[in-house]
């Protein structure tokens, strides 16, 4: 029986279908910036299949290995002896190792590795949201870093610093710490609470010397002029001027005994902190607490209406709880948030 063109042109059309899958086995999210790296003289395919043969090798076992896409994936293993666990999968006891590879420059490839955990169980989020980088001393972390050191090439994987920036000082701390400008005396005193009393109806150089207000310099008495001076017509009414000039006059004070008034006491405001995870049970929130401690962040866990909610912090206010959990999510991942205490 003789076959038509149209019905081989079909089965060659489907066949080269079926050898050309467009699609691609690797995840839509890119590695963490924490991951460890490392080159190798291999093109993607090669270097792929090194990566999963020394894995293998570890007695790491593997669930996915493409080498065309340059992936690879681990189940969820026991930090500690990289086994597999039936343990849940939440805290940094229970982890997953991901691989890329991918071309760097002619002949070589780029190798990353990630070792992540989940910090939390939340089904309205994705999962890759919970995820979070172990930290540098995990027992995983480190045996990545000596399996890629194994291939030949130089891994690359540095420990977190968090830098503290230090706290901008406030406005109302340094002006108590500042000595007040010591204003321009002048050769007329007012007695302004006797011009508010109305017992003065004019403003002369005669006035009483007032009472130095608290940060001024009181006002220099009154030159007083030498008997020779002066006439001996106008010496009895030089008398009493010249006594009310020394009883009134005020003893200076010196700017160096300027005393800054009371702090008023500031009432207790809200507090704020950052929540990251939230467990059923504290078997569940303290390993994730001690993950956050241990990448340098303080982190607790505090019981409310059934449930073990870990924090990040005590703030003052809302903003800075905000900027915390920019740095939070920035190192951590994950999808905290900021909460009034």
């Amino acid at each position: 029986m003789r076959v038509g063109p149209g019905p081989l042109l079909l089965l060659a059309a489907t066949a080269c279908l079926a050898g050309c899958d467009p699609t691609t086995h690797r995840p839509t999210f890119t590695p963490r910036p924490e991951a460890a790296t490392t080159e190798l003289e291999l093109a993607v395919p090669a270097a792929t299949r090194s990566l999963a043969s020394a894995l293998t090798a570890d007695s790491v076992p593997l669930t996915r290995v493409v080498p065309r896409d340059g992936y690879i994936e681990t189940p969820w293993l026991d930090a500690a002896t990289l086994k597999p666990t039936s343990a849940r999968p939440v805290g940094p006891s229970v982890v997953r190792l991901r691989g890329w590879v991918d071309p760097s420059r002619y002949g070589f490839s780029r190798l990353t590795v990630e070792v992540v955990y989940r910090t939390s169980v939340d089904p309205s989020l994705p999962m890759r949201e919970t995820e979070a980088e172990v930290p540098y001393t995990n027992p995983a972390r480190a045996r990545v870093r000596g399996l890629l050191g194994r291939l030949g090439g130089t891994p690359v994987d540095q420990p977190e610093v968090i830098a503290a920036r230090p706290a901008p000082k406030r406005a109302a701390d340094t002006t108590l710490t500042k000595a007040a400008p010591v204003p321009i005396p002048s050769p007329v005193s007012v007695d302004s609470g006797a011009l508010l009393r109305g017992k003065r109806d004019s403003i002369t150089s005669r006035a009483p010397a007032a009472a130095p207000n608290q940060g001024q310099r009181a006002a220099p008495p009154a030159a007083v002029v030498p008997p020779a001076a002066v006439p001996s017509a106008d010496t009895s009414a030089r008398r009493p001027a010249a006594a009310a000039t020394a009883v009134a006059r005020p003893a200076t004070p010196s700017p160096t005994t300027v005393t800054a008034p009371p702090r008023v006491p500031a009432r207790a405001g809200a507090r704020y902190a950052v929540q990251v995870a939230a467990a059923r049970t504290r078997a569940e929130a303290d390993p994730i607490a001690t993950s956050y401690v241990g990448a340098g962040f303080p982190a607790r866990v505090v019981s409310s209406n059934g449930w073990f909610r870990v924090w990040v912090g005590d703030y003052p206010s809302a903003a800075a709880a905000d900027s915390a959990r920019r740095v939070v999510r920035a190192r951590q991942g994950g999808a905290p948030f900021v909460i009034r205490q």
